[in-house]
């Protein structure tokens, strides 16, 4: 019987970054970006990391200040965003969050001052703004 070594089905690469610093990402065997993919500044610190599957954002998106406090954290299903949405001020504190169903704001969109107060709260169903 003849035993051959399965071909691994993702390669990582890395490579520099149009706005500087060094991408690194995994393409499975059809050439397609699948699994993890993270961004490093040139000062070596995480600016975006995130997931695809078969080319397609799936799963978490984060993006993160200089300081390596989270900036951005959303979502996505097959390439759209989906779910939970969150954007941070450089402290910390929760600036806005939204909710989103296969691309289209889907939920309550809530603005927050700094300080943790609302400042603003909407509702949209499937796009539309509900008064």
């Amino acid at each position: 019987m003849d035993i051959q070594p399965l071909k691994p089905l993702l390669r990582t690469y890395s490579c520099r970054s149009s706005i500087g610093g060094v991408l690194v990402f995994n393409v499975n065997d059809k050439g397609m970006l699948h699994g993890s993919l993270i961004h490093y500044s040139p000062f070596k610190y995480v600016i975006m990391e995130c997931t695809f599957v078969n080319d397609l954002l799936d799963g978490p998106y984060k993006q993160f200040y200089p300081n390596g406090q989270l900036m951005h954290y959303l979502t996505f299903r097959d390439g759209y965003r989906h779910g939970p949405q969150f954007k941070y001020y450089p402290d910390g504190q929760i600036f806005n969050i939204s909710d989103y169903s296969f691309g289209v704001r889907h939920g309550w969109y809530t603005i927050m001052s700094p300080d943790g107060f609302t400042l603003s709260r909407k509702k949209y169903c499937m796009g539309k703004y509900f008064e």
